[in-house]
């Protein structure tokens, strides 16, 4: 996905609201015209997906918002382009991710229980998330696929690395954009990281593990992050609900990087006691 010029204010209109939702309309219509039987083209009708859209934009309200001129001429687009034709670059893969379900579960899972409010949250804050840390001088990854000891993989939403003299300090962030978010994939995710980085592997002191959802999670996995991040050298964070609208709504980068800081700093005190 494109940089979005403007760190200090969540996305609103303009060319980055544009993109963030052209990218998931082609996300949609690829995903359906992929199960379409042979000799189909499968992709919605033009009232469908503006339901999808309308349904989608709902929960986020003043963070993507568009013109109907704008959204008229993306639709339009999507519409008249072949299946994923050139523009932007993403796998299947990418897009399972996107709706926060398993790969090897996509293609099985009937299209309805592809939820777009999801798919266009995920998309919103992965976006949003990098530029924060592209901002503060991390190296960002997003979707970035991670080999671990002995082959374990580990795939984070967003990955970064800020190289400096007295080391390498590593952010993995997960996002969980259901609502509520989905407690057996957060348990998944945390076996997941544990068997990436176990004792003495490079993903360890001082790095950090974020699990963030604009919602909040349940007790189950709350209660989880919290053994984990006890047990591991890495923190676990859980950033939630009105901890990430503080960030969101952050006066510029770097009170938004001072309000992160009293939250791992906080996170790193309830791990020392």
């Amino acid at each position: 996905m494109g940089d979005v010029s403007n760190g200090n204010d969540v996305i609103q209109g303009g060319t980055d609201s544009n993109r963030i939702l052209e990218l998931f309309l082609r996300a949609v219509t690829d995903t359906h015209a992929e199960r379409a039987p042979d000799g189909q083209d499968g992709k919605p009708e033009e009232s469908v997906l503006r339901d999808m859209v309308a349904e989608a934009t709902r929960s986020l309200k003043g963070r993507v918002e568009l013109p109907t001129g704008d959204v008229d001429a993306i639709l339009n687009a999507t519409l008249s382009r072949p299946s994923y034709a050139a523009g932007f670059e993403y796998t299947r893969g990418q897009v399972a991710r996107w709706y926060e379900v398993p790969l090897d579960e996509f293609d099985a899972l009937p299209l309805t229980s592809l939820r777009p409010d999801v798919l266009l949250r995920h998309i919103y804050y992965e976006d949003l998330v990098a530029r924060w840390f592209k901002e503060w001088g991390y190296v960002v990854e997003p979707g970035e696929e991670l080999e671990g000891l002995d082959g374990a993989d580990f795939m984070p939403d967003v990955y970064a690395e800020l190289p400096t003299l007295h080391g390498t300090f590593q952010v993995a962030v997960t996002l969980f954009c259901d609502n509520p978010p989905n407690t057996w994939r957060a348990l998944g995710m945390l076996e997941s990281i544990e068997a990436f980085a176990p004792k003495g592997s490079e993903f360890g002191e001082h790095d950090l593990y974020l699990v963030v959802t604009p919602f909040r999670f349940r007790e189950q996995a709350s209660t989880h992050f919290r053994i984990q991040s006890q047990e591991e050298s890495y923190s676990v964070i859980a950033i939630e609900g009105n901890d990430l609208q503080d960030l969101e709504h952050a006066h510029d980068s770097e009170s938004r990087r001072e309000r992160l800081c009293d939250m791992v700093a906080a996170a790193s005190r309830r791990k020392a006691t």
